[in-house]
C-alpha cells in the first residue's frame, strides 16, 4: 500500500491506485461547467496535474508552473485537476494569464467516472486528491506517474519534464 503524508502524518487513499500502463478515462467539469473528458485531446499527450485545492499555496505553485510549462510544449495538453468547485477555480484562473494548452478541471461531481473514483487517489481523509502527475498517450493510456508521497510538496518537475522530452 502507498503511504503518503500531509505534514508528517499519514493518510490513506485505496489500494487498487492507476499505474503506468492502464487506460484512463473519466469525466468532470471546466470552470465554466462544461462536461470534459480526455476523449476531447484525441491523438495528443496529455498531462494530468493533480491537486488538493488550488487555494493553498504548492497547489497553485504547481499550477502555475504546468501553466507557464504549457508554453513550451506545443503537442502536449495540460490539465490541472482537484476537487475545488469551479467557481474557486475560475477565480484562481482569473488571476493567472492561461495558456491555451492548458485546462484546468474539476473533480467535485461524486460519480462513478470521476477522476477520483477512476484513479482511486483520494485522500480519505480529507476527501481532497493526492498530488500526482501523469503522463497520457494519445491513446489514454498512462504511460508515467508521479505520485508525490508528502502531500505538501511540490512535485519533481524536473523528472516529469525529463520524460516528457523522451516523447519528442
Amino acid at each position: 500500500m502507498l503511504q503518503l503524508t500531509i505534514k508528517g502524518k499519514p493518510v490513506h487513499i485505496k489500494n487498487e491506485i492507476i499505474k503506468v500502463g492502464d487506460t484512463l478515462s473519466f469525466s468532470a467539469v471546466n470552470k465554466t461547467m462544461d462536461n470534459m473528458n480526455l476523449e476531447q485531446f484525441t491523438n495528443k499527450f496529455k498531462i494530468i496535474s493533480s491537486v488538493p485545492s488550488i487555494d493553498t499555496k504548492t497547489c497553485a505553485l504547481q499550477t502555475i508552473h504546468f501553466n507557464k510549462e504549457a508554453n513550451k510544449l506545443k503537442d502536449l495538453v495540460i490539465i490541472s485537476i482537484s476537487k475545488d468547485l469551479p467557481f474557486a477555480q475560475n477565480r484562481f484562473c482569473e488571476k493567472l494569464k492561461m495558456n491555451n494548452n492548458f485546462h484546468i478541471w474539476s473533480d467535485y461531481r461524486n460519480n462513478e467516472n470521476n477522476f477520483s473514483n477512476t484513479t482511486n487517489l483520494l485522500i480519505d481523509e480529507i476527501q481532497l486528491l493526492a498530488r500526482a502527475i501523469s503522463i497520457i498517450d494519445k491513446n489514454n493510456k498512462v504511460i508515467y506517474l508521479q505520485i508525490v508521497k508528502e502531500v505538501t510538496l511540490e512535485p519533481n518537475y524536473d523528472e516529469v519534464l525529463k520524460f516528457i522530452k523522451t516523447l519528442t
